[in-house]
């Protein structure tokens, strides 16, 4: 509902979600394999809420090795929001809010203000190339000499999103 949200609003929700998880796992990041994620959530006012939307959203993440240190990975979100009150996704930045629903890293548009994009529907699609620096560093985090940076890790990406109303803007 954006900014002329009442504070007295409130949505009660009924969700669920399909997961299906493949992904592999080295000791420090996914290394191959995917994951998919959908989920739905329903908010009517006989739940005791005072809005009614319907929250659509697909996530698909892919994960390819090259290497035991090198992956390209790829992660495509898709989402919508539907019915009378339905909400406005604000992307950008690190994290999108909806005026119902917080959620991290799902919408990710690196680059550009949180909020600089808002819209009904939203699709972004992030891919990385992720590969070490430097191997090895062993140096310590004073005060904590028990605490050791042991490498560094670089990604080149590209990240791509659009928003947009029902409308068509």
């Amino acid at each position: 509902k954006g900014s002329g949200a009442n504070e007295r609003d409130r949505a009660n929700t009924l969700g669920v979600s399909l997961v299906r998880d493949k992904t592999n796992w080295n000791a420090e990041e996914a290394s191959g394999g995917m994951s998919e994620n959908l989920s739905v959530a329903r908010a009517e006012r006989w739940f005791g809420g005072t809005e009614r939307f319907t929250n659509v959203i697909f996530e698909h993440k892919g994960y390819l090795g090259v290497t035991r240190e090198t992956v390209f990975a790829q992660h495509l979100a898709v989402a919508t929001s539907l019915d009378t009150d339905r909400g406005r996704y604000s992307v950008g930045g690190d994290v999108i809010v909806l005026d119902q629903l917080f959620l991290q890293d799902e919408f990710t548009l690196r680059g550009y203000s949180l909020g600089e994009f808002e819209g009904e529907n939203v699709v972004v699609h992030n891919l990385e190339f992720r590969f070490p620096l430097i191997r090895d560093i062993n140096f310590p985090m004073w005060p904590y000499t028990w605490l050791y940076v042991k490498k560094l890790k670089a990604a080149l990406f590209d990240d791509v999103g659009f928003v947009f109303d029902r409308d068509g803007k």
